[in-house]
Parts: structure tokens; sequence; C-alpha cells
């Protein structure tokens, strides 16, 4: 049963993401880049998120690949505390190893925006102890287990801040 609602959200956050990036108006869609505008503070601790890259131009094809891998992993990683460390080398979704690149890929570009910030530092944590545990260390299962929490929509919740960052850039 567990599995089938771990599964169930990580369909739905793949469909959304598949429906966001979808979009015929997206400049991504045709190659572009977007000019970003610059971030302003966001002191209020929402999530209302800023423009990212401040200055700079996004490459949005490429962010949009990165991101849509990301999101797969993302779902993978807040799954693999239910699983023992031995079986983490064996899962059949995603690109677990390629994480944390996808994750500096992201901040990169996305990481001026202090709520994405946020989300993608505290997946980055996940990702290191992930690292552990597909090195041999058996303690990682139960570390990811602690470090994600109980409440697995609130990890799911942190791609938020993201997805908004991503629209605000202009992709």
């Amino acid at each position: 049963m567990r599995q089938a609602r771990h599964l169930l959200a990580v369909l739905f956050v793949i469909s959304g993401a598949l429906v966001a990036c979808g979009s015929d108006a997206n400049p991504a869609a045709s190659g572009s880049s977007a000019t970003v505008a610059p971030a302003s503070s966001n002191t209020s601790g929402t999530a209302a998120t800023q423009p990212a890259a401040a200055g700079g131009k996004v490459e949005c094809a490429g962010l949009q690949e990165a991101l849509a891998s990301m999101i797969v992993n993302w779902q993978v990683v807040i799954g693999m505390s239910n699983s023992p460390t031995s079986e983490w080398a064996q899962i059949p979704l995603g690109t677990v190893p390629k994480f944390g690149d996808q994750l500096a890929a992201i901040t990169a570009a996305l990481g001026s925006d202090a709520d994405a910030a946020a989300a993608l530092s505290f997946m980055s944590g996940a990702n290191d102890i992930v690292q552990r545990g597909l090195g041999g260390d058996t303690a990682a299962q139960a570390d990811l287990a602690t470090y994600m929490g109980a409440d697995i929509s609130a990890s799911i919740g942190k791609q938020l801040p993201i997805s908004i960052a991503f629209s605000n850039a202009g992709c």
C-alpha cells in the first residue's frame, strides 16, 4: 500500500511537470533563451518565489531537461527511505547517480531565488545521504528516513518553489 501511494505521488508530480513543461507558449519549445529579471528579497518565508539568475539568461531547453530528470530523481530519493540500501543501486527508475549534478545545474540557473535555493539545498542534503548509501553505508536508509521526515507531502511540496522559479525565469 505504501509503495502504491509513492508511485501515485510520483506519477502525479511527473504528469504535472510534463503538462507545465509542454506548453506551446514555452520559449524552451522553440529553443530560445529567456532574459531573467533581477531577483528581489523575499523575507516573508512564503513560497512566493522571485525571478532567478539575476540579470542573466537561462537556457530554457537545457534547464527544462535537467528539471524533468531532477523531478523524477527527487521522487525516487523520497521513496528510497523505504528500501534497504542494498537495493538502491538496482532501482530501475531515474538516474540517481546524476542527481547531484542535476541539482547543481538547476541551482546555478535558479539559485538566486531564495525559496528555490532552500528547496534545492534540502534535496542536496538528501543526495549526500543517498550517495553514502550507494557507496555501501547501510545506515543511510535510516539517516535518509530521518532527514526526509515522516510527511512525504512536505518533501514533494519543496518542488513548488523550484517550479515557480522556473516559470519566473520565462521558461
